[in-house]
């Protein structure tokens, strides 16, 4: 089982390692000061205590965390369910892809909700307002699959199961969270729907559309559909349109000419500014001028009727280029997420979108005792200028660091851990160790964004139950430690040859780039004998083996290496 732990600590990259801790190596010598602590939980990041009246005076963005979850087929191999099959079920790889489309999707509409105007609200009855800035925004923190036969294929329907009864759990207590699932309704299928008005935080959508995202989460903040009408008996709102009101629930009385544009409503201003049926069934597109004909349009086309509020059914509401909210909902809304979900909040008004570190791992995969490893995908991170990568062994005294990478420009692709034989593989040309079979490790992203704040996440995964053959065995090399690091005049590394290794010659490489030309230089630096026993040694290498900067000390063994980084 993989458990998935995360945290948000906002500080400078070069501050995560605590300056004054020491781990042992095999020999049970202090070797330098590299323990490291597990990382904070998110939960921990508390926004609580934030005044509403602060946030909207000055159009604060709140960032909250949000898990998306997936419903795959109970043997977890197939593809997802949504209302859309033919474009929407994907596989579940396709879908970590698609899970960080989706919040962006949904930060793009509320990026651009935040430059539009009420439509009509003098006419409606409602008090006139300007644009409203929408000040939420979401941020990706994990993507979950729920394997279930009967959810995949059936749904979660709007009258009869509670999103939350389904998906919760003790990991998805510290996000809002995203079901992406199948919506039946009546007869037909729902774009989504949300638990309860205010107070919640799981929706479901039963498709991609970012405008839908953020019209099912408005109910989680509290607000009602503008359909109930404005004042205390309707969505509570006195800026929204008072569709209770004659105009405003304008009706066409000839039957034949009712333009149903879904399963339960026909009032105009659900509708406008365009139908896709005309009374006969036929698409047509009833607002749109034929030419040489006058007034031919639908009398539902008048603009009067164009509903832009996102917490409507008009199309104009579903549109990019024209949805909005309120000052009264956005201050609903604000009041809930400061009440409700202040613990889910991952930063407020940043300079630039905070950074989030995602591992994720498909479904399917467990320890394989053939090959005894993991496979982690990374590129569900974002917001990510630059990221790096550490290894660290679970021990009595906590995890020590066994590899930590240098520091990458953008967003991190996948990251493959092996144990005995197997090496880490980065995807890159630097071998490192690979991992000693039945113990426990911990991989650890860190990521940075333009502005320098971090964001980690961590994986724990254990090599328990997974035997590699005495021949595979045979080519690793354990590399303990190294002291100090950045070497100071000599650096001093501890590494265990395994039983069944000795015998055979250990030769020593030392690579770094030359600073002045760009070009890699690969040194041998000492060559251990066949009659070098079992167990731990130690060997000072003096600092003229290194080069200014990254250097990787490489222990081969045949077309086998392990390697560590130094720093000069």
């Amino acid at each position: 089982m993989i458990l998935l732990l995360s945290s948000a600590a906002f500080a400078q990259k070069n501050n995560y390692l605590p300056p004054d801790s020491t781990y042992y190596n095999s020999c049970g010598t202090v070797v330098d000061s590299t323990i490291v602590v597990a990382p904070t939980f998110k939960s921990n990041i508390s926004a609580c205590g934030l005044e509403s009246d602060s946030i909207l005076q000055n159009n604060s963005v709140i960032w909250l965390r949000t898990n998306v979850h997936f419903v795959l087929p109970s043997s977890c191999e197939g593809t997802t369910g949504a209302n859309n099959e033919s474009r929407d079920a994907f596989s579940a790889e396709r879908a970590i892809e698609r899970a960080k489309v989706l919040i962006e999707r949904a930060n793009k509409f509320a990026d651009s909700m935040s430059l539009h105007q009420q439509y009509n609200q003098a006419f409606h009855g409602a008090t006139v307002t300007g644009i409203q800035p929408v000040i939420f925004r979401f941020i990706l923190d994990r993507v979950f699959f729920k394997c279930d036969d009967a959810i995949r294929n059936q749904g979660l329907s709007v009258e009869t199961n509670r999103i939350a009864s389904n998906f919760s759990n003790s990991e998805t207590q510290d996000a809002l969270n995203l079901v992406v699932v199948k919506v039946p309704f009546r007869s037909g299928l729902a774009d989504g729907f949300a638990d309860d008005i205010g107070n919640v935080d799981y929706v479901a959508t039963g498709n991609y559309s970012g405008q839908n995202i953020v019209h099912e989460f408005g109910h989680a903040f509290n607000l009602f559909h503008t359909q109930r009408g404005n004042g205390v008996e309707g969505d509570e709102c006195d800026d929204t349109w008072q569709i209770t009101s004659a105009k405003a629930t304008f009706r066409p009385t000839d039957a034949s000419a009712v333009i149903r544009v879904n399963n339960y409503t026909d009032y105009c201003q659900d509708s406008a500014p365009s139908f896709d049926l005309d009374r006969d069934g036929n698409r047509e597109g009833l607002c749109e001028l034929i030419p040489g004909l006058l007034e031919n349009t639908h009398y539902c086309c008048d603009s009067r009727f164009r509903n832009n509020n996102c917490m409507s059914y008009g199309r104009a509401a579903q549109n990019q280029t024209e949805s909005c909210m309120t000052p009264c909902q956005m201050r609903r809304v604000v009041n809930d997420i400061l009440t409700n979900k202040c613990d889910l909040i991952e930063a407020v008004d940043p300079v630039c979108p905070p950074p989030a570190a995602v591992i994720l791992a498909l479904p399917t995969e467990n320890l394989n005792i053939a090959s005894c490893d993991y496979r982690f995908i990374l590129d569900a991170s974002m917001n990510v200028e630059e990221h790096r990568y550490r290894i660290e062994e679970e021990t009595s005294s906590g995890y020590i660091l066994a590899f930590e990478s240098d520091w990458e420009v953008g967003i991190p692709d996948e990251y493959t851990v092996g144990f005995g034989s197997r090496s880490v593989n980065k995807l890159v040309d630097i071998l490192v160790p690979g991992l000693k079979e039945g113990l426990t490790y911990r991989l650890t992203l860190e990521v940075i964004n333009d502005c320098g704040a971090s964001d980690t996440q961590s994986v724990v995964f254990s090599g328990e139950g997974c035997h590699n053959p005495v021949t595979a065995a045979a080519s690793t090399i354990w590399i303990e430690t190294v002291f100090p690091n950045p070497v100071f005049q000599q650096a001093t590394v501890g590494f265990t040859v395994p039983e069944v290794q000795s015998g055979e010659t250990i030769k020593v490489v030392a690579a770094g780039v030359d600073a002045g030309s760009g070009r890699v230089v690969l040194r041998p630096v000492k060559e251990f004998p066949a009659s070098l026993a079992s167990g731990c040694h130690e060997y000072v290498f003096p600092e003229k083996y290194f080069l200014p900067g990254t250097n990787y000390l490489f222990f081969q063994i045949g077309d086998k290496a392990s390697s560590v980084k130094i720093i000069k």
